[in-house]
């Protein structure tokens, strides 16, 4: 199904200027976005080595996403369902998520409900689908 999504991917929560956006086509709603995450994590493991969460990496292990296009913003796709926010929390040494659903309606561009916030680790535990208990 085509449920279109955007992901805004940094290092760390308080960076304008080291962030990079991508459009996603296909399976933006929260189970197909937990496959890209997991997909994400096994790409930046792979790729740190050591380097730490530096921007340059996660974008790059988001990139690698077969699906992943480099986009401008968020609002670059008009037709998206969802948004996804993510970056590194130091702090905590996990990645954060912050998900948005579009609700559509009179004036479509600007109704954004947030339904998720919080470590990645736990958006994956809510949403990933067991085989066979669908």
């Amino acid at each position: 199904m085509s449920t279109r999504a955007t992901y805004r991917i940094a290092a760390n929560s308080y960076s304008e200027s080291e962030q990079q956006y991508f459009y996603i086509h296909y399976d933006g709603y929260p189970r197909g976005a937990v496959q890209y995450f997991k997909e994400f994590l096994s790409n930046l493991e792979d790729l740190i080595e050591g380097e730490g969460y530096r921007t340059g990496n996660c974008v790059v292990a988001f990139g690698m996403l077969p699906l992943s296009e480099f986009t401008r913003d968020h609002e670059n796709h008009g037709d998206t369902e969802y948004r996804y926010n993510v970056y590194h929390d130091q702090q905590q040494g996990t990645f954060h998520v912050t998900g948005y659903r579009h609700t559509w309606g009179a004036n479509p561009e600007d109704i954004w409900t947030r339904f998720f916030e919080g470590a990645m680790e736990d958006f994956i535990k809510k949403y990933d689908v067991i085989e066979g208990e669908e």
